[in-house]
């Protein structure tokens, strides 16, 4: 993604939560990459990958720390009205793709106990619960941390 297409993006969904700014500073970090999903003219929703060692401020955790092998997926983001239509299923499987791709290995993520919509898209796609994480950062937060080999 680029700048004009991450303000498209946030115009067209403006009544949503704004994470350009957010998106904007990942594009000069060549640890991560930002897709959007688009059906016809409209914005699905945006997805992110780490490479590198990436510091997750919800959890506190590291990820790839110790494992170059590794693509961590984060920052899933399917907008209201595509929700439930496999927009969130398509970038995994599309992320998992581009992994394969730049020689990777393996793929975790980490999901809010919660989010039961991501935590079912991503087991659909293979991956296996392997840790649960309690973050403290403002308050006390359970994080599923889940992996599979792509």
């Amino acid at each position: 993604m680029d700048i004009s297409q991450i303000n498209l993006m946030f115009e067209e969904h403006k009544t949503e939560v704004d994470y350009s700014d957010v998106l904007k500073q990942r594009i000069e970090d060549h640890n991560f990459r930002t897709f959007a999903i688009k059906k016809g003219n409209s914005f699905c929703g945006f997805f992110n990958i780490a490479f590198d060692t990436c510091y997750d401020n919800i959890t506190g955790y590291y990820f790839n720390k110790d494992n170059k092998d590794n693509i961590h997926l984060f920052h899933d983001y399917t907008f209201k009205k595509w929700r439930g239509k496999g927009v969130h299923k398509a970038s995994i499987i599309y992320r998992m793709q581009y992994g394969i791709k730049n020689n990777k290995k393996s793929a975790t993520t980490a999901i809010v106990k919660n989010n039961i919509a991501s935590e079912k898209s991503y087991l659909s796609c293979g991956f296996k619960h392997v840790e649960s994480l309690i973050a403290l950062k403002f308050f006390k937060i359970k994080i599923k941390l889940i992996k599979r080999a792509i």
